[in-house]
């Protein structure tokens, strides 16, 4: 019998019965597992077309909960996909979520045109966007696109060009002075930094 095994090849002699017994019981019970376990072999992604989830094919943000829930920032919206159904999740006006992030203790929160906010539960355990800008003074509640949130343990920092804030359950918002647009927040060692045009990096930790 010839095998071949990672480009060479080897002469093996049966020599025994026990031997042949052997490699035809290998054989039988390797042809039992693939016919039981049909994705055997098969690359464990699964593609959805945009028609599928009934909105544009264009994602900017992706989170996956404490429950396995998976949530997209879309060009038309957010929808989750709990591995069966997809769901568009209202929000208070049509727009692109651009961002999400997720806190300690499983709050998800969402920035995108014109909106800034966090999901929580209604009545009937739905997701239910509650938008944080009506805690803005009223000259400031009107904001661009919300492309970047991160989360620390002091809050939600949220940045839009022409805004950048704080929130959390105790405070509520924190507006920080604008010295130039605000570009993409990130989190290093705990610390927040964002993106200033025309000045560069700053850090916004203990302000």
């Amino acid at each position: 019998m010839l095998w071949r095994c990672g480009g060479a090849h080897y002469n093996v002699v049966l020599r025994s019965a026990a031997f042949r017994y052997a490699i035809a019981v290998s054989i039988v019970a390797t042809g039992v597992s693939a016919a039981v376990h049909r994705e055997a072999g098969q690359f464990l992604f699964q593609k959805y077309e945009s028609r599928v989830y009934g909105a544009s094919p264009q994602n900017w943000a992706v989170l996956e909960d404490t429950r396995g829930i998976l949530y997209f920032g879309n060009t038309e919206g957010l929808i989750s996909f709990d591995g069966v159904q997809w769901r568009r999740i209202p929000l208070p006006k049509a727009g692109t979520v651009r961002a999400l992030a997720m806190d300690a203790a499983g709050r998800i929160y969402v920035g995108g045109q014109g909106m800034a906010g966090y999901l929580d539960g209604d009545a009937q355990g739905a997701p239910r966007f509650v938008s944080v800008l009506d805690q803005l003074p009223e000259a400031q509640r009107r904001i661009g696109n919300t492309g970047s949130v991160v989360v620390n343990a002091d809050g939600a920092y949220f940045s839009a060009p022409d805004r950048f804030f704080r929130w959390n359950p105790k405070d509520g918002v924190k507006p920080f002075p604008a010295k130039g647009d605000f570009r993409r927040a990130f989190i290093l060692d705990g610390a927040v930094y964002v993106v200033v045009k025309g000045v560069g990096l700053r850090s916004e930790e203990r302000r």
